[in-house]
C-alpha cells in the first residue's frame, strides 16, 4: 500500500500505509493493525515514538498502539483528541505537539499543557511539520504561516522578511549548520536567520518538497 509515515523503535521500523500499520523486523514486514480495524474512515497519517509508546496520527484522531495490535484513544486530562492529526512530534524536553485542526495541543505525558488556537490574534494555526535544532528550538512548518520559531524564551516568525517567500512548509532538514526547508515553491536553505533559495527550477521533478 501507499506508505504515509514512518517511527523506529530499539528493535522495529513502523509503517503506516493505507493498508494499516505494518512493522520490519529484520527482513521480515508483519502487519501489527489492518486498515480495517481503524475507526471508521480513518487512515493513517503520522507515528511517533513517545514515552516508549507508539503514537498513530489518524484522520480521526490519536490513538496508542497496544500490545494487543490494536489502537485505544490516546486520552488526555482535556478528554480525547479527535481531530486529524496533521502533525505529531515529541521534543527532547518529553513535551508532545500535535497540529490539530487548527490548533496546536502542547502535552507534557497525557497532560495538557497549552493549546493554541490563534496567531497573533487573528488567525488559525496550521501545522504539518516540526523539528528540533542543536540548541533546542522547536520549528514548525505550516500550511498558511511560513516557518514558527518556538523558544522558551519567546517566539520568533521567520516569513517573507527572512526571504521564504512560500508560507507552506512541509518539512525540514540538517545540513551542516543551517537548516533546510521544504516548501510548495522549492526547497530553501536557514542560516542566521535568513532563507536562501537552493532549489526552485527543473532539476526538481515537482516543485513541492514533501520531505
Amino acid at each position: 500500500g501507499h506508505i504515509r509515515t514512518l517511527a523506529t523503535d530499539q528493535h522495529r521500523l513502523w509503517i503506516g500505509s493505507s493498508t494499516g500499520l505494518s512493522y520490519l523486523d529484520g527482513q521480515h514486514i508483519s502487519q501489527s493493525v489492518p486498515a480495517s480495524v481503524l475507526p471508521s474512515g480513518a487512515h493513517i497519517i503520522h507515528l511517533a515514538q513517545y514515552r516508549g509508546q507508539l503514537l498513530v496520527g489518524t484522520s480521526e484522531g490519536l490513538f496508542i498502539a497496544s500490545d494487543s495490535d490494536k489502537l485505544r484513544a490516546y486520552e488526555t486530562t482535556s478528554g480525547v483528541i479527535n481531530d486529524p492529526i496533521e502533525m505529531l512530534f515529541a521534543d527532547s524536553k518529553g513535551n508532545l505537539w500535535i497540529g490539530g485542526k487548527q490548533r496546536l495541543l502542547q502535552l507534557t505525558g497525557h497532560t495538557l499543557v497549552e493549546e493554541v488556537t490563534e496567531i497573533k490574534g487573528r488567525t488559525s494555526p496550521w501545522f504539518v511539520s516540526a523539528f528540533e535544532d542543536r540548541a533546542g528550538n522547536l520549528w514548525f512548518g505550516s500550511r498558511t504561516h511560513g516557518l514558527q520559531r518556538l523558544r522558551y524564551d519567546g517566539t520568533a516568525s521567520l516569513g517573507k522578511k527572512a526571504g521564504l517567500d512560500e508560507p507552506y512548509v512541509w518539512t525540514f532538514g540538517k545540513q551542516g549548520d543551517g537548516i533546510l526547508a521544504g516548501t510548495n515553491a522549492g526547497l530553501y536553505l536557514l542560516k542566521n536567520h535568513q532563507f536562501t533559495p537552493l532549489i526552485q527550477d527543473a532539476r526538481l521533478p515537482n516543485h513541492v518538497v514533501y520531505s
